[in-house]
């Protein structure tokens, strides 16, 4: 059953862990806020059916890495929220799936150093 609505707020929920099929319903998602978490990790395809996702907010949360497909799907997302986490480093192709990405947002986190960043 796909689900009409535009925004979801999980904020200060204290999510740690987003099973892979958890937004699958929501197709017509503009916004995600999942601000101020514990979570973990992402895992890969999480967000692979909101293709209409314009906003993610992962801020203040616990993640360490980005993988590959940590972001696939997303390919009208404009605006990426990634401050105070504690990433130390992602995968080449973490944000290639971002085409239309015009706000990435990595302040205060742990980055030692940028390689080759497919965006």
């Amino acid at each position: 059953n796909k689900v009409n609505i535009k925004e979801i707020r999980l904020d200060f929920a204290n999510i740690i862990k987003i099973d892979s099929n958890s937004f699958d319903s929501f197709i017509n998602l503009d916004m995600l806020s999942l601000y101020w978490n514990t979570i973990l990790t992402i895992n890969e395809d999480l967000f692979q059916n909101l293709t209409s996702l314009k906003i993610l907010r992962l801020n203040k949360n616990k993640l360490y890495h980005l993988k590959d497909r940590s972001f696939s799907g997303l390919f009208n997302l404009k605006e990426l929220y990634l401050s105070d986490n504690e990433i130390e480093s992602f995968e080449q192709n973490a944000f290639s799936y971002l085409s239309n990405l015009e706000i990435l947002d990595l302040k205060n986190n742990k980055i030692k150093q940028l390689n080759n960043i497919d965006i």
